[in-house]
């Protein structure tokens, strides 16, 4: 039996392994929890050591750091890693920064003269870059070069900083995903290639990126950075904070699975998407990033949407959905069909409406699935959503899980083919039809020769009603189930006399047997 005040705690240090061990006990001797921390060495600095270089910064932000008690990537406990790895592609992961770099690094003075330069040069209205004061985008009259002045003289109080910038000094060709990523997740077209400038004492706020991607200072720049993964318990704390500054104390405390780490010009670090982080710039100077794809994070992807994480800005969650489509164009190519399948169904809502706003996107991603669906796998694939009645997947995909918009008249060629129609109330983007124009409910299937929903396509385009003057240019998009939006019938071509409406008709009655004189005229 043990005496004392409980519960206890017994500190032992192991030299020769390199760890303090931490156990707490309670009166009868049980072990209540135990931990191993690494001792500070040159290699292996300790996490407190890290927090002891951000002298000068608010008090409020160290407070919540020390309270948070993060462990360093080397000292996470298996249920921590366990978080990330069942949230995203696992933990943060540091690399020499001689393996990111195709050529050695430009001189900070190369830098610094480039940078004024090309500040200098470029009108406001130019700029592809952003300033930020105090973690605020800055107004349009604040001088960026004041960016530059701030590394030689610090400015706590109003510190500024530069994202986005472009050198030519620092091409895309200089900096690619380290080899031994690989070994971990796979990466795919490598985009969002940029340059930060950043002083001494300089924060970002708990954020979420767009994509993964490979950081590396250069120079004498060293960061400091917290990480949370993105389970669903912090994504949703996260996400409702959005729209308010100092989440690192309103809700760090509150966040699971935090790891604390530093990086100087001598590691790039790996971030995976969702990975919610705040970076703290210990010593100024420039940080080079570059942002990837890879399958591997399809899974995290209707975490950070369905949780509303993305909506930071129009433009970022643009770039979500962006990424994403990427993400899931790769997936149904390497052999990840089903998780690509199950993030499109679980974004659906998601989906529907970034597609509803650009057409762009929604084109590219009507071309995405089309490529896939029409391989002999997708024949064969049984939809994970447990919907899916005996019968083809394809259709079933394409009526559940695609684009769909119901339109009067555009529907009656499905019905007339004997291929489901959804309710006008299921279907997302619905206009409502006066009961006058309703269409029809659809003769009975034995009546008619059925046709696979690919030709039904092609026909509904062959028999398409052509309107306006002869010579124009037909802009206008086929909205059907299939394929909703996905291009436009005509591109490159002229419309065809107003009389070959009706001859096309009557080539479609008899294709089904009937006589042209009865059918009736669709108004």
């Amino acid at each position: 039996m043990l005496t004392g005040s409980f519960p206890f705690r017994a500190q032992l240090t192991m030299s020769q392994l390199g760890y303090n061990i931490s156990i707490r006990l309670d009166q009868s001797g049980n072990v209540l929890s135990k931990t191993a921390e690494r001792i500070s060495t040159p290699d292996h600095p300790s996490p407190n050591n890290h927090l002891n270089t951000m002298d000068g910064f608010d008090n409020d932000i160290t407070n919540a750091l020390h309270k948070m008690n993060l462990p360093s990537l080397t000292t996470a406990s298996p249920s921590t890693l366990a978080l990330w790895k069942a949230s995203t592609t696992g933990p943060p992961r540091l690399f020499p920064s001689s393996t990111v770099w195709s050529t050695p690094p430009p001189l900070i003075t190369t830098l610094i003269l480039s940078t004024l330069d090309h500040l200098s040069a470029t009108p406001p209205e130019n700029r592809e870059f952003t300033t930020y004061i105090r973690g605020e985008v800055a107004p349009e009259t604040t001088d960026p070069r004041l960016a530059i002045a701030q590394l030689a003289e610090p400015d706590a109080n109003s510190s500024m900083l530069i994202i986005g910038m472009k050198l030519d000094e620092v091409k895309d060709s200089m900096l690619h995903v380290p080899q031994g990523l690989s070994e971990h997740v796979e990466s795919y077209q490598e985009s969002g290639h940029q340059l930060l400038v950043v002083p001494r004492g300089g924060v970002s706020d708990l954020h979420v990126d767009a994509a993964d991607g490979i950081s590396v200072p250069i120079g004498s720049c060293k960061k400091v950075w917290i990480a949370f993964p993105p389970t669903p318990h912090n994504l949703k704390i996260f996400a409702s904070q959005e729209g308010r500054r100092a989440k690192i104390q309103r809700i760090g405390h509150r966040l699971e699975g935090g790891v604390l780490f530093e990086t100087t010009s001598a590691e790039a670090v790996y971030l995976p998407v969702g990975c919610i982080h705040g970076v703290f710039t210990t010593s100024g100077g420039f940080l080079n990033t570059l942002n990837f794809t890879s399958p591997d994070s399809i899974k995290t992807y209707p975490a950070l949407i369905t949780a509303r994480a993305d909506r930071r800005s129009e433009d970022f969650a643009a770039e979500v959905m962006k990424y994403f489509l990427e993400c899931v164009n790769w997936g149904l190519g390497c052999g990840k069909e089903i998780t690509a399948i199950e993030a499109w169904i679980e974004c659906g809502e998601r989906v529907r409406e970034q597609g509803g706003k650009e057409r762009e996107w929604k084109a590219k991603a009507n071309g995405v699935w089309r490529e896939w669906l029409e391989t002999e796998e997708a024949g064969g694939v049984t939809c994970p959503c447990g919907k899916m009645e005996q019968g083809n997947f394809v259709n079933h995909f394409l009526l559940s899980h695609m684009f769909r918009k119901t339109r009067r008249g555009r529907d009656g060629g499905r019905r007339r083919a004997g291929l489901p129609t959804p309710e006008l109330e299921s279907v997302s983007e619905q206009e409502e039809l006066p009961p006058s124009q309703a269409a029809s409910p659809a003769p009975a299937p034995s009546q008619q020769p059925q046709r696979n929903l690919p030709m039904e396509v092609r026909r509904l385009q062959n028999t398409k009603e052509f309107g306006g003057n002869q010579g124009e240019t037909v802009e206008e998009e086929i909205r059907l189930v299939f394929w909703s939006g996905s291009r436009k019938i005509g591109e490159g071509m002229k419309r065809p006399p107003q009389s070959s409406g009706g001859d096309l008709k009557r080539t479609r009655a008899q294709d089904r047997g009937e006589e042209p004189s009865k059918r009736v005229k669709r108004r």
